[in-house]
């Protein structure tokens, strides 16, 4: 299964969600992701015949969104602010989803699974993916199932939370910047929400790993958190 995604040359902070995050998460439900500038969009769409498109909407990828919708070979999804809704559309794009919403990769994968069942006229059953189970610092994650073990009890994260305590768990008892954290777990998001999610985040993290253990507990100072563990 493959997906083209077409993205303006310097939206470099998407090019970096897509090629570090979204790429990543796709291939381990079987999902091959192509990035192509605009000006090879059509191209690129008939040598490799993807399921579906994404076009991170902008004033450089109108022309590619017009050539690619002429072809209605595949179902297209634009991307982008609400002001491009209506023109998008217009163009060609048959859905369209609100930045910063679809800059999740669990929403990425749901889009391109309902957009190509409509497409292969058939339910996506996809592959489950590789069980990656590891163990640092005496606690063990379950990425699957987004458990995190510790002195025999265990909790099930929701996703952000999972990726936060994850990525704090590499740097136990160090310093990670929030700046770094926002990078790394929250690639993509625009920046007026993506801090406000972090800071949601952590507090939620806070409530879910208090009942695992006192010696297991996550701190915080200005422009920082860090995971301490005192075993």
């Amino acid at each position: 299964m493959t997906l083209l995604v077409v993205l303006p040359d310097e939206q470099t902070m998407y090019k970096e969600f897509f090629t570090e995050t979204a790429e990543k998460f796709l291939s381990r439900y079987g999902i091959t992701l192509t990035i192509s500038p605009p000006q090879e969009a059509l191209a690129q769409a008939r040598a490799i015949k993807p399921q579906v498109c994404m076009v991170v909407a902008d004033v450089s990828t109108n022309t590619a969104l017009r050539k690619l919708g002429v072809t209605g070979d595949y179902p297209i999804i634009a991307l982008g602010d609400k002001g491009f809704q209506i023109p998008c559309l217009e163009n060609g794009a048959n859905f369209f989803q609100i930045t910063p919403h679809w800059c999740n990769v669990e929403v990425l994968l749901a889009s391109y699974c309902a957009a190509a069942s409509l497409n292969m006229n058939r339910a996506i059953i996809l592959p489950s993916p590789a069980v990656v189970v590891s163990s640092l610092f005496g606690v063990t994650v379950h990425d699957k199932e987004r458990i995190v073990m510790f002195e025999n009890k265990k909790v099930l994260l929701p996703s952000y939370e999972f990726s936060m305590f994850k990525y704090l768990l590499r740097s136990a008892n160090q310093r990670v910047s929030m700046e770094l954290l926002l990078e790394k777990v929250w690639p993509g998001y625009i920046p007026c929400t993506r801090r406000k999610s972090m800071l949601t985040c952590a507090y939620r993290l806070r409530k879910h790993i208090q009942p695992l253990s006192k010696s297991l507990t996550l701190t915080s100072g200005k422009g920082w958190y860090m995971l301490a563990i005192n075993k």
